[in-house]
């Protein structure tokens, strides 16, 4: 099955027609231009949303919200950027998604082999455009809340596509860049990006700068975890590197801050005996486990939907 642009045109004047507060037409355009047309999911970082789009990666990650709360796109959790997809357009469950997208990314650092001095691996080229139209022109900053996400889901009930032969993704690890000379090496922050974790080959050094948003979450959980009121007095990490990480937590990842804070004081009160961790890495995969859940509760909701409406 191949997505055509008609199709992706269709559905995105159907959803400017039903003016969901939260959700930016233009967001959806950019995010619908990532869409695969053969494996129908996109996996760029929000950074890229953002840019294509015209918008703010705030916008982008309120608009990804509202569209996951309201059935109409589909969020699976990865190493890097997560993979998104329209049931509507293509349905799938979580770790098919998971399984194409690091087939088609591993495929795209094959491709990019050729140029070893580069560590950052940029962003997939967005797949189609769709022809503009009502919903693309016109993108007024507020919207009229639909009446409930049921009646919306209602509307947007999503065709059930055929089972799709899913290619299991090899692991390729990047090429190790060139060495510089740390004094004349200038880090130039980019978008957010999430290192490999778990002692790999390799690590990205490009966090997403760090918002006073981030900085103040970062301080927040350092606090709860037991190093003090004096932020000078803490390591290297929980100074420099752990505002950059939660930074890509907010943006990348699309964690709320509530949720966030909400494990790590969960994390600290069953542990027997708690000791501040060396990194706030130590928070991602009980924040993961968390996010998992939800997309499986959202999944089995949308299941049961479908159900009754054969019925």
């Amino acid at each position: 099955m191949t997505i055509a642009p008609r199709d992706k045109q269709r559905v995105l004047d159907r959803l400017f027609k039903l003016r969901i507060r939260g959700l930016n037409v233009a967001v959806l355009r950019a995010i619908f231009g990532y869409i695969h047309a053969e494996h129908g999911v996109a996996w760029a970082k929000y950074c890229h949303y953002a840019e294509k789009s015209g918008r703010s990666e705030r916008v982008v990650q309120r608009t990804v919200k509202t569209a996951c709360d309201y059935l109409i796109l589909r969020r699976a959790y990865r190493e890097g950027a997560p993979a998104i997809w329209c049931p509507e357009l293509m349905d799938m469950e979580p770790e098919d998604a998971v399984r194409r997208v690091d087939a088609l990314a591993d495929s795209y650092n094959k491709a990019k082999v050729a140029t070893p001095t580069s560590s950052t691996i940029p962003a997939p080229h967005p797949v189609d455009h769709p022809a503009p139209s009502v919903a693309s022109t016109t993108d007024p900053a507020g919207y009229v809340p639909a009446s409930g996400p049921s009646e919306l889901a209602s509307k947007l009930a999503p065709h059930p596509t055929p089972d799709w032969a899913s290619k299991s993704a090899s692991d390729s690890a990047p090429l190790k860049p060139q060495e510089v000379n740390p004094k004349q090496k200038i880090e130039e922050p980019s978008c957010a990006v999430t290192p490999p974790r778990g002692g790999g080959a390799w690590r990205t050094t490009r966090l997403a700068p760090a918002s006073s948003q981030a900085h103040d979450l970062a301080v927040k959980i350092g606090k709860l975890c037991g190093l003090g009121d004096r932020t000078y007095e803490w390591s290297k990490h929980w100074r420099r590197e752990a505002p950059h990480i939660v930074q890509s937590w907010l943006t990348d990842q699309g964690w709320h801050e509530d949720h966030i804070i909400g494990v790590v004081w969960d994390v600290i009160k069953k542990a027997s005996e708690w000791s501040p961790p060396e990194s706030i890495r130590y928070f991602e995969k009980p924040i993961m486990r968390l996010y998992a859940q939800l997309a499986a509760q959202i999944a089995e909701v949308q299941r049961s939907r479908s159900r009754l409406e054969r019925e």
